[in-house]
């Protein structure tokens, strides 16, 4: 079956329908038609012909109407068979007018044939409106209906009889035209139908198939977040504990062979903190609680800034640094945009080898331009829209982490979106790449311009004396992290789980401060775990709440909690300065009390 032919097949049962539907309309025609024709012919033609005639008719009037019935509400199992069925009925109708015609024009005068031959022409002009929609059907009727009474004049073998005949013929021939047209029409309004119905089925398909590909990818990037935080957070544990060992272990060296390994491993456990750190501002960004703070600074300081941070950087990658700033004000988070072109700035000069690099602004009436261009390889036109995706590096397929994470500027599209400025790249194979990021301008009149200080100064202060509950479910870490709090003359009192902590406050230990993990077995949270310790002490005991989990919705958890959040692996550093800050503010507390 070729296509043509397949097309063809296809319409069919939408024909078929559509002659069953006009069928009713049609029958009814006829049978008036019949019923006109007995009234006139009854005094006439007086006997059991002409009951026989109309009793053949309604037969096959209903049986075309049970036909139709049959189609429009029983299941069309094989729609061939329809076909003859439909066909067969039609002819068997025009069979009985055709009959009649040629009965009547055979026996009466010539006057009485006008009624028959007006009704024939009648129940035929009205099939063009059903049966013209299935073309078989609809010749099988009209010729069966006229050729009988055209053949009758035409055997008579006179003038009267030859000119009826032509006439007959004649309108046979334009009916058959008319029809013809009238079913090339359905055919192709059908065949216009079909090819959309496939259109939308297969949009749909499509549809479902794209919706079932982004299930499929969502789900594996869920699977991802959950494998990365859970991976992140057992690798955190023993990091976190192996960075304050190493703290604890400097402080005791004196020998300089030993304080250069132990040196060495410090900056292995940096490179992996990095790692951490980056991984953690991506989770950060996606549970979206990282905080904006909006202000108005100079644009010019913010990259002077920058400029004196990562000339040694460029020095030593013999990289020729140049910053053009210009005096004017924008209005961006000072802390976030440092982060977005440090990353740029990072990353150019990780890719430019022995080149230059620009660092420069474009004052327009309403915002600032900052350009960051290199002279290094470039980026291809179809890697443009990828750069951005977590992981995905150019030209260090060793996963060299001197060239960076491949983290850094899928940092910087999220930030950017996130402080509502355009980023936007262009880069030419050969001669460099160019980052433009777009910052709302405003005016200098009237406004304070704030620093832009990314530090928080580090002020440790004494510790001799603190008391601190430490609660982690990790036995390394409680002793890794009980050894740098004691040499800090901190006392401190472990626990593992909260009955533990509960235990500790029964035997009288009060302490000023806890330390909690955030994850602790059983599915309990640090969060909960200070709850109860509220409840015993009849006090809201100030605390640092410590997670190496990086999921979005964890990390949304712990920070709304209202304490101070540090994630793992904590620097000593900062760890001490967040102990001392709390310190601090217990004794304002305590003053203000007094």
């Amino acid at each position: 079956m070729n296509e043509q032919t397949a097309k063809h097949s296809s319409v069919i049962p939408y024909q078929l329908g559509l002659v069953a539907k006009c069928a009713y309309y049609d029958t009814s025609f006829h049978a008036v038609a019949l019923i006109i024709c007995v009234l006139f012919y009854w005094p006439k033609i007086h006997g059991m012909p002409l009951i026989i005639w109309a009793l053949s008719l309604s037969c096959a009037l209903l049986l075309r109407c049970y036909a139709n019935w049959n189609y429009q509400h029983k299941p069309i199992t094989k729609p061939e068979s329809w076909r003859h069925i439909t066909g067969l009925v039609a002819a068997i109708t025009g069979i009985t007018w055709g009959y009649a015609g040629y009965w009547l024009a055979g026996t009466l005068p010539a006057v009485d044939q006008i009624p028959i031959t007006l009704l024939i022409a009648s129940v035929t002009v009205s099939s063009v409106g059903s049966l013209a929609n299935y073309l078989p059907a609809f010749i099988g009727f009209t010729c069966c209906a006229i050729l009988p009474v055209a053949l009758r004049y035409l055997f008579n073998f006179d003038q009267t009889g030859f000119m009826v005949a032509v006439a007959y013929f004649s309108y046979l021939a334009a009916l058959l035209f008319w029809g013809s047209s009238i079913h090339r029409s359905t055919l192709e309004s059908f065949r216009l139908k079909l090819s959309n119905e496939q259109l939308v089925t297969e949009l749909r398909q499509q549809k479902a198939e794209a919706e079932g590909a982004q299930l499929k990818a969502e789900s594996a990037n869920i699977a991802k977040s959950k494998f990365l935080a859970s991976a992140s957070h057992d690798l955190r544990q023993p990091l976190h504990a192996m960075g304050l060992l190493l703290h604890a272990l400097e402080d005791r060296l004196h020998e300089q062979e030993s304080i250069a390994i132990v040196q060495q491993i410090e900056n292995s456990h940096q490179d992996m903190e990095k790692l951490f750190t980056a991984l953690l501002d991506v989770s950060k960004l996606d549970a979206g609680v990282v905080d904006v703070r909006m202000k108005n600074f100079s644009a010019e300081e913010a990259l002077t800034t920058l400029h004196k941070e990562f000339a040694p950087m460029a020095k030593e990658h013999k990289v020729e640094l140049t910053v053009i700033s210009k005096q004017a004000s924008i209005r961006s988070d000072p802390v976030l945009l440092n982060r977005i072109l440090r990353n740029l700035i990072n990353n150019a000069i990780v890719h430019t080898d022995g080149g230059y690099i620009t660092v420069g602004c474009t004052v327009k009436p309403k915002a600032i331009d900052i350009h960051i261009s290199d002279t290094g390889a470039g980026i291809p036109e179809q890697e443009l829209s990828s750069i951005f995706s977590e992981f995905h590096q150019l030209g260090n397929p060793e996963r060299d982490q001197s060239k960076g994470l491949g983290l850094g500027l899928a940092i910087v599209k999220r930030l950017c979106a996130l402080l509502g400025h355009d980023l936007g790249v262009n880069s030419i194979i050969g001669k460099g790449t160019t980052f433009t990021v777009t910052i709302t301008r405003v005016t200098d009149e009237n406004v304070p311009i704030d620093k832009m200080n990314t530090l928080i100064p580090m002020t440790p202060g004494h510790l001799g004396g603190t008391k601190i509950l430490l609660i982690d479910d990790d036995q390394r870490i409680v002793a890794a992290m009980q050894e740098l709090l004691n040499r800090w003359g901190i006392q401190t009192r472990t626990a593992l789980t909260p009955a533990e902590a509960l235990s500790a406050l029964s035997s009288g230990f009060n302490p000023d401060i806890a330390i909690c993990d955030y994850r602790l077995r059983e599915n309990v949270t640090g969060v909960e775990v200070l709850h109860l310790l509220n409840k015993r002490l009849g006090r809201k005991l100030p605390a640092l709440l410590i997670t190496g989990d990086t999921a979005p919705e964890r990390i949304k958890e712990a920070h709304t909690s209202g304490y101070t959040l540090m994630h793992k692996p904590v620097n000593p550093a900062k760890l001490r300065n967040a102990i001392a800050q709390q310190i601090r503010k217990i004794r304002k507390a305590t003053t203000a009390r007094n």
